[in-house]
């Protein structure tokens, strides 16, 4: 059994060296895919017969749902591998798209009502900032008419209306996403991501819904804050019930096609709410434009998760009587073993096992992955920051004096933010580096552009030169993808890959809760403290992305050297009494 060992620290595809099983346009899976050497190019941990037998068995007293599949020998090309993602994608990830798409309609409307008139209608405390040094703060009496000017300055953005009591109501909705981000992805992992998801989008789109009943701040703090507990564990589920169907590398690409959607429906709510607020323009309307938007994506949404709800199968090898089948016997074989060859940890815990309290606490307790928690935390509390600048700057061009218009300004960056985030994801998965291109994309790409918003004499004043330094900068390509998958490999096991999803959407939760103290009032008109502020965030993380790198490369050298000073003898009690530790196992490689 030490000779299995001493096999699989060189083969584990958590270490440096990518395997052709994950990027099938490196090389043809032809005859030589297969080989006796596991420091070849295109290793196979399972070749090794005692190796084989010692997986084979934890797959089997795990209750392995795929075990049947298992096929250490097997062989397949390039061409069939290709076609059954593609079948994958055309299902699964379609089905998971619409489902991302109804789910952050619902989650980012609410800064659209509030630039509609919200906090006019529900007598929410409003500061108004005029384009001058003056702030006003005020609580207006409900009226039975709209004044359109008050529509103008609050959703065109001529004036910047920000409300302290929305800003509360976002606090909430985010404290209870942290709140329940764990016990939600446990039970994903009990009962099945595939169950779960639908329901979890279902109640989400129906609370979205409830939206349109907002009458006063306390009922939208409490209509917000069950949408924040409900939706806690959409993303992190989502993660781990990709991992069911793809390698490491391919998660890492789907995880950004899915981010895409994202953006999307911020696009698509953004000039909804400009379509229904035209009602108000009518003799007599039945309802405000921010609660018509809200009703109608609430509606459509729930209406389409309660159809995708039946297409998610439960994993490659079991779907439901009703559902189609989407891969041929031998197809699903394929994909399988080349799950099971990327991270043989895959098949030690079925995807309904949470393996018990004290494997939950070791996950939380891993201080491994606090590195990539603290990457979450920093790298995007700039990006609403700098909407803030964005719509200072949109203020300026007084000559847009039409919402679509300014709205169409602010829209600019998403689609940059669209083009980026699959190429860089891949660039990322081709040179199997992580922490480098995050650091020169991301880190280093804002650098000056953010210092220009700091010390330029002109900064907002001058439109024209503010405007796309603004723009680049919100449209750095977005590397959340990388660490979302990056996190999910240096996991080892499903439980902890469940929960270390949850854990770094809590810190990213954290860090959008802290991005909302950068900017200030006090700071108008040039907000040049906050950009300062952010200035200094890109710098730490900068640190962090080179800091990660140099901790796990100390980590494996120091896992590797302590194993190889175990004789064989040593190695093989090891594996009897401890077996597979997830990412605690003394022969795991780390990612960086």
């Amino acid at each position: 059994m030490s000779g299995v060992l001493r096999d699989y620290q060189d083969v584990s595809t958590t270490n440096s060296a990518p395997t052709a099983y994950s990027n099938h346009k490196e090389q043809a899976l032809d005859d030589n895919f297969i080989q006796n050497n596991p420091k070849s190019k295109c290793p196979n941990p399972f070749l090794d017969s005692k190796q084989g037998e010692y997986w084979l068995q934890r797959y089997s007293s795990s209750k392995y749902e795929n075990i049947i599949y298992y096929d250490p020998t097997l062989k397949w090309t390039a061409k069939e591998e290709k076609k059954l993602l593609n079948k994958l994608n055309l299902t699964i990830m379609v089905v998971l798209s619409f489902m991302w798409l109804g789910f952050f309609i619902n989650k980012s409307n609410f800064q659209d009502a509030v630039r509609a008139g919200m906090p006019y209608d529900i007598d929410m405390n409003i500061y108004v900032y005029n384009g001058s040094t003056s702030i006003s703060n005020f609580k207006p009496e409900r009226s039975t008419t709209r004044g359109s000017s008050y529509l103008s300055s609050a959703y065109v953005g001529e004036a910047l209306t920000v409300s302290s009591d929305t800003t509360t109501v976002e606090y909430i909705e985010r404290a209870t996403q942290i709140i329940f981000a764990i016990p939600s992805v446990l039970v994903a992992k009990k009962i099945g991501p595939d169950i779960w998801l639908p329901i979890l989008l279902c109640v989400y789109c129906a609370l979205g819904c409830w939206q349109a009943a907002f009458n006063q701040t306390s009922v939208a703090m409490g209509i917000k804050g069950a949408m924040g507990a409900v939706g806690a564990g959409f993303i992190p589920s989502t993660v781990l019930y990709l991992s069911y169907f793809f390698t490491a590398d391919q998660l890492a690409m789907r995880l950004a096609c899915l981010w895409i959607f994202r953006t999307l429906a911020e696009i698509i709510t953004g000039y909804l709410i400009y379509a229904c607020i035209r009602i108000e323009y009518a003799p007599k309307y039945v309802m405000d434009g921010w609660r018509f938007a809200f009703m109608i994506e609430g509606v459509v949404t729930f209406v389409g998760a309660l159809i995708c709800s039946f297409f998610l199968p439960r994993c490659l090898s079991k779907k439901q009587k009703w559902q189609p089948e989407i891969l041929t016997e031998r197809e699903k074989e394929i994909q399988i073993n080349s799950i099971l060859r990327d991270d043989p940890s895959k098949g030690v815990t079925n995807n309904t096992s949470i393996g018990g309290a004290k494997e939950v606490v070791k996950s939380l307790l891993d201080f491994d992955l606090y590195p990539l928690y603290a990457i979450g935390l920093v790298a995007l509390i700039p990006y609403s920051c700098y909407e803030v600048y964005l719509l200072f700057v949109i203020k300026q061009w007084i000559f847009f004096h039409q919402s679509i218009a300014q709205y169409s300004l602010r829209t600019i960056w998403r689609i940059i933010l669209i083009i980026f985030i699959t190429p860089v994801t891949k660039i990322s998965e081709v040179l199997n580096e992580r922490s480098l291109v995050c650091l020169v994309f991301f880190g280093i790409w804002q650098i000056p552009l953010t210092a220009v918003m700091t010390w330029w004499e002109k900064s907002i004043s001058d439109y024209w030169g503010s405007y796309p330094v603004v723009i680049l900068a919100l449209g750095a390509p977005n590397i959340i993808a990388i660490l979302q998958s990056w996190v999910s490999r240096n996991s080892g096991s499903n439980t902890k890959r469940a929960i270390s999803s949850a854990l770094f959407m809590m810190f990213f939760d954290a860090g959008y809760m802290i991005s909302k103290n950068v900017y200030k009032f006090h700071q108008l008109p040039r907000l040049r403290e906050g950009s300062l502020y952010n200035f200094i965030i890109i710098l730490i993380l900068c640190v962090l992305l080179v800091a990660t790198k140099g901790y796990y490369i100390i980590r494996n050298k120091m896992k590797l050297r302590n194993w190889e000073n175990l004789n064989e003898s040593d190695q093989d009690n090891y594996l009897a009494k401890n077996g597979w530790l997830g990412n605690r196992t003394s022969f795991f490689q780390y990612s960086h």
